[in-house]
């Protein structure tokens, strides 16, 4: 066996045993039943806003308001993944386990 195929085979070996992985823990963290994170709820708050029609952001004024460093892109990329496939727990959070791939 040439080298080069040895070498190409040991990288596809290693990249599907990654992407595997990765999926078992992103199917994982899915199916927990709260946030390990402390700003996905803030994020699945604002994309639920979103979604209903609100304002993505609380003025400053408001009692409610949320401070966040994240932009409306990651709010709108979520949102569209739970008006796919639901507003509940386990789509936001396999929301952000896509965002991985």
């Amino acid at each position: 066996m040439n080298f080069y195929k040895l070498q190409n085979w040991i990288f596809l070996s290693v990249a599907i045993v990654g992407v595997t992985y990765l999926a078992l823990i992103v199917g994982w963290y899915a199916s927990l039943d709260t946030y390990v994170d402390h700003a996905l709820p803030n994020i699945a708050i604002r994309s639920w806003r979103l979604l209903s029609g609100l304002d993505l952001y609380y003025s400053a004024e408001s009692i409610n308001f949320m401070a966040g460093v994240y932009g409306p892109l990651l709010n709108i990329a979520n949102g569209l993944i739970l008006w796919i496939f639901g507003g509940n727990l386990a789509t936001s959070n396999l929301a952000g386990g896509i965002a991985l791939f």
